[in-house]
């Protein structure tokens, strides 16, 4: 029934359609046959309205015919996992449905069900179980039991095939929509939005129903209690995935290093946060009528009232293990005793994953080549010193600008502190502002150079995850920086002081050249060799070169035209798009503007664009944009929001 009616909401969206756009083309013909004394004419309008009803509908209707599935990860067979499709049989036959066709492996910290159907859903097609190696490494044997008995609880609901007919339907509705702008007056957009809406309501409904049947089922064969602690346990444990990825992986990749072991990594977090995890108390989103899901606090009510059968084998009690235990500890024995078998209750409560998979560590290592690109040009470090490598690359990568301010307001090219700290001295407040803008670079230089004397150390914890590196000092008080960078832009010599017994207490010589000794002035100077292209505009007049602007994310690239412009500059400009960023300024006559390097941008006119740019050195440069320059994409936003810090 279900099926039917997901079916008929799909069908009468597109009867609605239809009838909009017959409804306005015959409309239409009629009002011109009215109007028109020459009704030939309404041959080209028909015909134009009859391929528009066309092709609409066609383009609407190939949406239904399914595409071959791809998972994500790696494919699981049962001579690889023996244990995990023996369970996955036991399920199937508890349930009363069959096994799924492909077992697959996923990075995900979830498990799903997916059917291909055929027919519209009507009649079964391949089934997909998509089990997440994170998932695995966080619940216990019995939670993941009760996992998989509740997305086979899907497949017993024929659930599989109403999904693929929903996903296919909201994808018909979003081809249809896209012929209809959102901010339209035209009445069949609102007849359309109105009935798409009505739409994914009712899927969406439909959709929390289906899950909390499924949990009834996951709770009569795996267990209330087990049933219980997956669907508290599976929101935290989404939620710590992410957070790792983003936190903890992701921390060196910008500055060029990456972890040897992600999965292992996260092995480290759900031990040092298990307790966490494990608290009663989480605090879920709110609910929303557009969920797919029921709220948690719902599904833990609606698991209170379900049956509690259970089919997982219980010889023993705990209780009757500890009394056993207690026994054999009181009996002394001459001999060494051999640690006791787990019961069949106390295998159910250890990690699921060193129980259904045989090799883990092999498993996570293939998944993790599969599915993350986390080599060349990023170098692989272990865990042990992964986050203090990845700390001192961010603070590596901070320190330049800072390095390139400081020249900047001193006049030197070789850099260090004690000319910082003659400004202050010397109460000279316009070189100061110069360093205004990289307080934070400038505090990451003066960590950089005490961990390198050893006043400080990094502290590393899973339970926290601090935005800035956790330096400490050797004695494991903590490191504040506010107050030093407070007394050097005081501007005057009692600031200064201050300032120099801080650095001088960190063991920081402040006469020693930041960057190291052999530091040139070329590294004072932004390089375009990692500048990614953000923009692109032809035709576009530097002074009184023409040729072609790149803006990237660190500065604008100006390459001039080689010979007299031709057209709009569109495919010459799409031929240089090619090119990285250094090739393009090792070209004859290119010009590299850091935005560092801007002190003001007066803004002329901004469509199309005409600009000054002024730069430290007090060098100027006129962008001139024509109006018959083409302009790649939104590119004309891009340099107006880049230059926007500077006007």
């Amino acid at each position: 029934m279900r099926q039917v009616i997901s079916l008929f909401c799909l069908v009468g969206f597109y009867v609605v359609a239809g009838a909009g756009l017959l409804g306005l083309c015959v409309g239409g013909g009629m009002l011109l046959f009215l109007l028109s004394e020459v009704h030939t004419l309404l041959i080209v309008p028909g015909g134009i309205a009859l391929g528009l009803l066309v092709g609409t509908g066609f383009a609407a209707l190939t949406v239904l015919r399914g595409k071959p599935i791809e998972p994500t990860g790696i494919a699981l067979y049962r001579a690889d996992a023996p244990e995990l499709w023996s369970t996955l049989d036991e399920l199937a036959d508890a349930v009363g449905t069959r096994v799924p066709d492909q077992v697959w492996l996923s990075p995900l910290a979830n498990a799903a069900v997916v059917e291909q159907p055929r027919w519209l859903g009507l009649r079964p097609g391949r089934r997909y179980l998509l089990l997440g190696f994170p998932l695995l490494q966080g619940l216990s044997l019995a939670q993941v039991r009760a996992v998989l008995a509740h997305e086979f609880a899907h497949f017993g609901h024929s659930d599989g095939r109403l999904t693929a007919l929903g996903h296919s339907g909201h994808l018909a509705v979003g081809r249809m929509l896209d012929r209809f702008p959102r901010r339209t007056l035209h009445p069949l957009s609102w007849l359309f939005r109105g009935y798409a809406r009505l739409f994914l309501l009712v899927q969406r409904a439909a959709s929390r129903r289906q899950e909390l049947a499924a949990d009834q089922v996951m709770a009569r064969i795996a267990g209330r209690t087990a049933a219980h602690g997956a669907v508290r346990m599976l929101a935290p444990l989404g939620a710590e995935w992410h957070r790792y990825l983003g936190t903890y992986v992701e921390a060196g990749f910008d500055a060029g290093v990456a972890p040897e072991d992600v999965f292992g990594g996260f092995a480290r977090l759900l031990e040092a946060r298990r307790t966490w995890l494990a608290r009663p108390d989480h605090v879920y989103r709110a609910p929303s009528r557009w969920d797919t899901h029921p709220p948690v606090a719902e599904r833990l009510w609606a698991l209170e009232s379900a049956p509690d059968e259970g089919c997982l084998p219980q010889t023993q009690t705990q209780a009757q293990v500890q009394a056993q235990m207690q026994k054999q500890t009181a009996t002394p024995t001459p001999t060494p005793m051999p640690m006791p078998t787990p019961t069949p209750m106390q295998e159910q409560e250890q990690p699921a994953l060193r129980l259904l998979l045989p090799d883990p560590d092999q498993f996570a290592a293939r998944l993790e080549a599969a599915c993350f690109d986390l080599g060349d040009p990023r170098r692989r470090v272990p865990w042990d010193s992964y986050p203090l490598e990845a700390a001192l690359a961010r603070l590596r990568q901070s320190a330049p600008p800072a390095h390139r301010a400081i020249a900047r307001a001193t006049g030197q090219p070789q850099t260090n502190l004690a000319a910082v700290l003659a400004l202050c001295a010397a109460e000279d407040m316009n070189a100061l502002a110069k360093l205004v803008a990289v307080q934070g670079d400038l505090a990451a230089v003066v960590l950089l150079a005490a961990h390198e004397a050893g006043s400080v150390r990094h502290v590393h914890t899973w339970d926290e995850a601090p935005d800035q590196p956790a330096f400490l000092r050797s004695d494991g008080s903590p490191l504040d920086l506010e107050d030093f960078l407070d007394d050097l832009f005081s501007g005057s010599p009692e600031g200064a002081e201050r300032a120099r017994a801080t650095l001088t207490a960190l063991g920081i010589d402040p006469a020693a050249p930041l960057g190291g000794a052999g530091q040139t002035p070329a590294d004072l100077h932004v390089s375009p060799r990692t500048a990614r292209i953000i923009g692109a505009m032809a035709h576009l007049r530097l002074d009184e070169r023409v040729g072609f602007l790149f803006i990237t994310d660190l500065g604008l690239l100006f390459a001039p035209a080689t010979g007299k412009p031709t057209g709009n500059g569109k495919d010459a400009l799409l031929t240089l798009l090619g090119e990285p960023p250094a090739v393009l300024a090792a070209r004859d006559g290119a010009t590299w503007l850091p935005y560092e390097e801007l002190t003001r941008v007066e803004k002329h006119r901004e469509i199309p664009i005409r600009a000054t740019l002024t730069l430290h050195g007090g060098a100027t440069y006129t962008l001139h944009e024509p109006y018959s320059g083409y302009t790649h994409g939104a590119s004309h936003q891009t340099i107006l929001r880049v230059l926007a810090p500077y006007a």
